[in-house]
């Protein structure tokens, strides 16, 4: 219940009595009848909320407790409803009641110890200009260290460049200036009798480099200049071994009288163009097997040089029984016939449609034969194909 003034607002809901789904739009279909002490009745509209609540609006002309009486015409599954009496307690009291803890409150609130007064005075103490002055500038000086700080880190960090990880200045300063990491002083090695040794090295350095070993120096480039060896490993022999390198090329090669290096490489550009890349051939040819289980002869080739043989593809298409075996043989000593085991086709079923033997090469006669396991019935056409390289002069 709402107080408006000296006006109640009574709100209730409205809902499915089996479902307790809120029911709006309903707010023509409800009547109200207020009844007070005297019996009379007053008949307020009710009005929709939303979200199927509702309200209506009464102003009393007596107090005292009043009664009220609801009756809602529904719509399916909702049946018309009938008047139902609801008693409205006397609201003087609990309104006496409310007025009393407001005063109480109030009382509390204006207490002068630790009321609304109180806390003011506190605050206006706190709040002086004196420490409002030196919050602010406490707060002025923490800025300005914090900002500083910041600066100054980046600057440190600028200075440590990429790749600084745990060193701090006092490690450097203790690594450059422990002894043992020190090189070995110069001023010992500038001795007398060093100087003396370094001198006569140069000395016979220069005596064994003339001119023209010199010269040779001009035709090295820097990645040759990378191999040459620590000169003093190079005796004085060794050395001399320079001054050989000027001499007749054509001499030291044995070129006939009046020839010359150049035509020597012509002749041998002759020779390798005499040299023939290897030809591809392809033979293809069909062989008619005969209807028995002898072993008969497919291909039988003679090469008259080395000859690189990529692939032998026999077409066993038309044959219906299965075959006991495909051979092959070589005249490994030119004479007899002998089998490559290894190359052995055995028990091939009447569903392969094609064999293919594989890569191999050879300068010998050789050959390829079938036998079937039983006789086909008739004779079959079997065709082949051989795919080689012949290397010629």
């Amino acid at each position: 219940m709402i107080f408006i003034g000296k006006t109640y607002r009574i709100i209730f809901p409205l809902m499915h009595p089996e479902t307790g789904v809120a029911i709006t739009g309903h707010a023509s279909s409800i009547e109200v009848l207020l009844i007070d002490e005297s019996g009379n009745e007053t008949e307020p509209t009710a009005t929709e909320l939303g979200h199927g609540l509702y309200y209506y609006d009464l102003t009393p002309d007596a107090e005292g407790p009043w009664a009220v009486k609801f009756k809602y015409e529904g719509v399916t599954p909702i049946q018309t409803g009938t008047f139902a009496d609801y008693a409205i307690p006397d609201q003087d009291a609990k309104l006496d009641t409310i007025d009393g803890v407001v005063d109480s409150n109030h009382t509390i609130l204006a207490h002068g110890t630790y009321g609304l007064s109180a806390l003011k005075t506190l605050i206006d103490t706190k709040a002086s200009s004196s420490a409002l002055a030196t919050v602010d500038g406490n707060v002025d000086t923490l800025l300005t260290r914090i900002t500083g700080a910041a600066a100054l880190e980046a600057t440190l960090t600028a200075m440590k460049g990429a790749g600084w990880s745990s060193e701090t200045l006092k490690a450097i300063y203790d690594l450059v200036n422990a002894p043992a990491n020190y090189k070995a002083d110069v001023s010992a090695l500038a001795t007398a009798a060093s100087l003396t040794t370094v001198g006569g090295n140069v000395s016979t350095l220069l005596s064994r480099l003339s001119a023209a070993r010199a010269g040779y120096l001009n035709n090295l480039n820097n990645a040759e200049l990378l191999n040459i060896p620590d000169l003093s490993t190079l005796s004085s022999t060794r050395i001399a071994y320079l001054d050989q390198l000027d001499f007749n090329l054509n001499e030291r090669l044995g070129s006939p009288a009046g020839d010359s290096l150049a035509a020597d490489l012509a002749t041998i550009d002759a020779q390798t163009d005499k040299i023939r890349e290897p030809e591809s051939d392809t033979t293809s040819s069909p062989f008619t097997l005969q209807n028995n289980t002898d072993e008969q002869t497919i291909i039988e080739e003679t090469p008259s040089v080395f000859t690189k043989y990529h692939g032998v593809m026999l077409d066993i298409n038309a044959l219906t029984k299965t075959v006991s075996a495909v051979k092959v043989y070589f005249k490994v000593d030119g004479s007899n016939y002998r089998e490559n085991v290894s190359m052995r086709l055995a028990s091939v079923p009447a569903s392969i449609p094609m064999l293919l033997l594989k890569e191999f090469s050879s300068d010998v006669d050789w050959k390829v034969t079938i036998q079937m396991s039983e006789a086909e019935g008739a004779t079959r056409s079997i065709p082949y194909r051989i795919l080689k390289e012949e290397n010629t002069t």
